[in-house]
């Protein structure tokens, strides 16, 4: 084996922190996960009819590979608020159909708030992985949820509605001496078209 000249590595780390037993401390110098793993947005660009490309490396396959999506801004969306932190999405039920390798759920929306908030609202699907295939998103008249409901009282919740996601191409649940259980991860913001709700 030969070596060539020696050179400074950059990208580094260091992290000081106290054992769990015993005196003294603990030095870790480690590669900076930001510069070798992927999940980080590379680029972003902008085409001649208004449509945005952002860039990032992704490893959902299994071999890290740059990946981009096209996003339109809407007018009309641009106006809906983001109430994510009045009212939440709660899973009622959620169940996989190994056969059509689709997984399906059962949600609703809860303001958990102490006071009204107005819809109609939007639930919208902003990330989907899974370590367990290869998801796809639904269809795009199922890539947002609509809620009719005009207003949610505090604590007050809607009807429930489905969502389908396809996850293809399963890997094994172990992997060497790792287990993925995670079979899906959803993004999501709860955007509402009504007005805020002045307290009186």
């Amino acid at each position: 084996t030969t070596f060539g000249e020696s050179e400074e590595l950059s990208g580094l780390r260091a992290a000081v922190t106290k054992p769990q037993a015993g005196s003294g401390v603990n030095v870790d110098v480690t590669l900076n996960t930001f510069t070798y793993l992927g999940g980080d947005t590379n680029g972003l660009v902008a085409d001649a009819a208004g449509v945005f490309h952002p860039f990032w490396v992704d490893n959902r396959t299994g071999v890290a590979q740059i990946w981009t999506a096209p996003i339109s801004v809407n007018a009309a969306k641009a106006a809906l608020r983001d109430v994510s932190e009045r009212v939440t999405i709660e899973v009622v039920r959620v169940w996989y159909q190994r056969s059509s390798e689709m997984v399906s759920a059962e949600v609703r929306l809860h303001n958990t708030s102490d006071r009204p908030v107005s819809g109609p609202f939007h639930v919208e699907l902003r990330g989907i992985s899974s370590q367990l295939g290869q998801v796809r998103a639904p269809a795009a008249s199922q890539a947002v949820l609509f809620f009719e409901d005009v207003q949610l009282a505090p604590d007050m919740k809607t009807r429930t509605a489905r969502w389908d996601f396809a996850v293809s191409n399963p890997r094994p649940v172990r992997a060497r001496n790792r287990y993925q259980l995670g079979l899906l991860r959803l993004h999501v913001a709860v955007l509402s078209e009504g007005r805020e709700t002045q307290e009186k």
